[in-house]
Order: C-alpha cells, then structure tokens, then sequence
C-alpha cells in the first residue's frame, strides 16, 4: 500500500526558513536551458519532460511560498499592535506610538522575515515561469519538425510486404495493353 501524501505535509510552514531550502535542483535544471536558444528535436523531447517536472517541483514551493507569506504577513501586523501596544504602556501617547512603532525590535525583525519570503515568492515564480517558457519552445521545436515533415510529403507509412511467390498471384494484366493489339500503325 502506498504512502498517504497530504497537502499539509507539502506545504508545511512550521519551522520553515525559505533561504535554507535547497534549491540545487532547481538551479541544474535551469542551467539546462541553452544560451544561444539551439535545440535539437531529440533534445527537445528529452528537456520538454524535465523542466516540466522542475516546474511542477516549483508550483509547490510556490504554494508553500504563498502560505508562509500570509503567516508571516499576519506576524508583522500582529508584531505592528504589540509594538504600537508596547509603546502606550511606557507612556507614549498613542498618537506618537502609532508614529514611532517602527523601531521596536520584534516588528523590525518580522518585517525582515516578511520580505525574506516576499523575495523567496519572486525568485521560485520567475524560475517557475523561466521553466514553463523553456518548455513550450521544447514543445514548440518538435512541433515546428512536424509541421516540416508533413510539408515536405514525408510520411512514415508501412508498406504491406508481399511474398515473392504471391505477387504472381496478384499482379494484373493491365487492361491498356489489350488496347494497343487494336491499334494499327502506318509506316
């Protein structure tokens, strides 16, 4: 029996550090897309696959990115009123509290864990949109050699083989020869 995945268990969020996910995988496979853009038709079916599995291993990470994005946005804000809180008790006027909030040291570092997985979202969207581009042009170049195969006639068509002693069989007297015994010639 198989293993239960679950959707919690791919876009877990609890202890997760977005700048210590291992992202070798990613980057080979990037590294894969061609400078000059040249891509022949067996490479071009053997790339089409990989970096469509690299973009799905992305769209999960990009999942989990938007997750953890609106944890850690709801631990600034939560943060901001502790602060603004914080600041009251020490006898702040409130006005100047909601002023002066942002130097209190726990909504300055949950603002840093905000924009850390704010700048996680972007990089594994931009590598799941480059992996998802090189694709189509995988699939757009096997596609472009069919179109130039069908153009240039070639078809890839079996012929039913005959047995040398049934073709006698099968071979016809063509009828236009009968014709030409009817044909008188003047010389």
């Amino acid at each position: 029996m198989s293993k239960e995945i679950r959707v919690g268990d791919i876009l877990k969020i609890k202890d997760f550090d977005p700048m210590n996910v291992d992202v070798s995988y990613i980057q080979s496979t990037i590294e894969k897309i061609p400078k000059d853009g040249t891509i022949d038709l067996h490479e071009a079916e053997r790339l089409a696959t990989m970096f469509l599995r690299c973009a799905d291993y992305c769209a999960d990470l990009i999942a989990q990115a938007i997750r953890l994005l609106g944890h850690r946005d709801a631990q600034k804000k939560s943060q901001k009123s502790t602060a603004i809180e914080r600041k009251i008790k020490e006898k702040v006027p409130a006005t100047a509290a909601r002023e002066v909030y942002g130097n209190d040291e726990g909504y300055i570092k949950a603002c840093n864990e905000y924009t850390e997985v704010q700048a996680w979202h972007t990089w594994i969207s931009q590598k799941y949109d480059n992996l998802i581009r090189a694709h189509v042009l995988c699939k757009d170049i096997m596609k472009s050699h069919v179109q130039v195969r069908d153009v240039s006639g070639w078809d890839a068509v079996e012929e039913e083989i005959v047995p040398e002693k049934d073709k006698e069989s099968t071979v016809k007297k063509d009828s236009s020869d009968d014709d030409l015994d009817d044909f008188e010639i003047d010389i």
